[in-house]
């Protein structure tokens, strides 16, 4: 994603120290994926862990730690797993 852009009240905040503190990434028929190095758990507690991993629906929370400049998001997958996203949405403290 780009970097967020946030009017203040005494002009642009770009540049200034900001942080993502949560992502709801709505997904269909998706498998495992990381959003900035934070994993979305692949099973339950009652899954069976010899099957492949269940693909979820719905919305996905995320929470993350640490302040940047221009602090974007990034979501990678470790394997060939199927993963549509069909939004983003981003919850930013500055």
């Amino acid at each position: 994603t780009l970097p967020p852009a946030i009017d203040g009240p005494e002009g642009p905040m770009a540049g200034d120290l900001m942080r993502i503190v949560e992502a709801n990434i709505s997904v269909i028929d998706s498998a495992r994926f990381q959003a900035n190095g934070y994993s979305l758990t692949a099973y339950q507690i009652a899954d069976d862990l010899t099957a492949p991993p269940p693909l979820k629906n719905g919305t996905q929370r995320l929470t993350f730690l640490g302040w940047e400049r221009d602090p974007t998001l990034t979501i990678t997958q470790e394997d060939p797993l199927p993963l549509e996203i069909l939004s983003i949405r981003s919850i930013v403290a500055y």
